[in-house]
């Protein structure tokens, strides 16, 4: 994967997670509860995406945020 296309993927979920969270904040309790497990998906796709990103580069900061 190109490091242009491992951008466009991190910028994409965060895009995601911003619209979910807010999302989240506007809807009853019930839903908000399958809206955190939608992000906590997310989370990992860009968590994944990072590492990813982190082979490429070389860089070894796993684990950090």
């Amino acid at each position: 994967m190109t490091k242009e296309r491992i951008d466009w993927l991190t910028d994409i979920l965060a895009r995601v997670r911003r619209s979910l969270a807010s999302h989240r904040d506007k809807i009853n309790h019930a839903e908000a509860h399958k809206v955190r497990e939608v992000i906590a998906d997310v989370d990992a796709a860009a968590l994944i995406t990072k590492e990813i990103r982190n082979e490429h580069t070389g860089s070894s900061s796993a684990g950090t945020s």
